[in-house]
């Protein structure tokens, strides 16, 4: 273990005692951000304070030798079953192993009071809870159904090849080709914390964010328009452009129409709104909606950075207005943007992501509004420490039945 590596212990010291500035903290968080090892070594080191507390340090240990002890345990590949995981999923580490850790780490404070900061202390929100709850981001993955009803899982790691169709993992590619009399449809499915790349057969490029669905054929007819459906979630298209066949992306709210362009729609089943958002070129979005004389249809013509909000649950069911396109398509550029937004939204879009569900002990708290950006691939502990230090608010994770919880206080 090299010196970086002891310093950073003495960091995720400060940060379990509570006495970290906000540059250590920082400089802690960069770290961990890093890596999956990091994160692991973090959570590692923050379950042997937690342990350390309980072992009573009575006995005298040569600091050196137990610090060797440390070094050789640590350099050692994780070797991770079930058996080495506590309820809550953290790795259990030997009781020896702690033994050791716990006096170095205590002779560490003890020895090195000028690392411990007296000035600007923040609040970390340590709990006995969450001391052991590190909430990774999601990752690309996907679920591919095929029109004989095969089902293929995709993530990293896995590649998949049959016919026109092809998957590296991370990506899911179509050739280019066209004229099939009978269209053979797919569905792709992103799972709670997941996230994909789709390439269809015409060139279009459609990035699908969490808890998202679309149905689409494999290769599209020289006939008909090339349609699609987006049966619930949120996605962003770049469709390639052909004059002679418009795309269209049907959603349970109505479509939109477009000949080549770039626009985000967000139409998730846990929300009433239907979102479109155009970036670039011109799409018509089609709204379905039920009046006193029966249905109708109400076609809007969006323009870059316009966007339309529908809500059938409203008076005035729809809206259009004049937004930053840019932020409604962060999440596939590997951004959250908020802008102005409630904290019940914000974790919301957050749980789709980090797969964790959310309980506010007060009420209140979910229309507090926020903005700004942060980075999707950072953990939610990073985000909801954002959070706290920006509001009186506070956090905590708990694990329920093999699922996260987080308590907003």
């Amino acid at each position: 273990m090299d010196i970086k590596k002891r310093d950073i212990q003495v960091l995720i010291l400060e940060y379990a005692t509570q006495e970290i500035s906000q540059e250590n903290l920082q400089v802690l968080k960069d770290w961990i951000s890093k890596s999956k090892e990091n994160e692991i070594f973090f959570i590692e080191n923050l379950q042997i304070y937690k342990r350390s507390r309980q072992l009573g340090l009575s006995r005298k240990l040569n600091k050196d030798k137990a610090w060797k002890h440390i070094v050789s345990q640590l350099q050692t590949p994780l070797n991770i079953n079930t058996k080495q995981k506590s309820k809550s999923g953290v790795f259990m580490l030997p009781n020896k192993f702690l033994y050791y850790a716990a006096a170095v780490l205590v002779v560490a404070l003890l020895s090195a009071p000028f690392l411990v900061a007296k000035k600007n202390v923040i609040e970390t929100n340590i709990t006995e809870q969450n001391i052991n709850s590190i909430i990774l981001p999601g990752s690309d993955q996907a679920r591919l159904t095929l029109g004989d009803g095969e089902e293929v899982v995709l993530g990293k790691g896995t590649s998949f090849n049959k016919n026109n169709i092809h998957s590296s993992g991370t990506a899911l590619v179509y050739d280019k080709e066209t004229g099939l009399e009978d269209l053979v449809f797919n569905y792709l499915t992103i799972p709670t914390g997941g996230q994909f790349y789709l390439e269809l057969s015409d060139g279009t490029k459609v990035w699908l964010n969490s808890e998202t669905q679309l149905k689409y054929p494999e290769t599209f007819s020289n006939e008909e328009p090339r349609t699609v459906e987006l049966v619930y979630g949120e996605a962003y298209f770049e469709v390639f452009k052909d004059e002679q066949k418009p795309f269209i992306v049907n959603t349970q709210y109505g479509n939109v129409k477009v000949l080549g362009t770039h626009f985000n729609i967000s139409a998730y089943e846990d929300e009433i709104d239907f979102i479109t958002t155009l970036i670039e070129g011109k799409v018509q979005v089609n709204i379905q909606e039920t009046d006193l004389e029966g249905n109708s249809e109400k076609n809007i013509v969006l323009h870059p950075n316009q966007q339309v909000f529908y809500n059938e649950n409203l008076s005035q069911k729809y809206s259009v207005t004049a937004v930053d396109a840019k932020i409604y398509s962060s999440w596939k550029d590997g951004s959250f943007y908020f802008d102005d937004e409630s904290l019940d939204n914000i974790l919301r879009k957050m749980s789709r992501w980090y797969n964790f569900d959310v309980r506010f002990k007060d009420e209140t708290l979910k229309t507090k509004r926020f903005k700004g950006m942060v980075m999707k691939d950072k953990t939610l502990n990073y985000l909801l420490d954002i959070i706290s230090q920006t509001a009186e608010i506070k956090y905590k994770i708990t694990v329920k039945n093999n699922r996260n919880e987080v308590e907003i206080y």
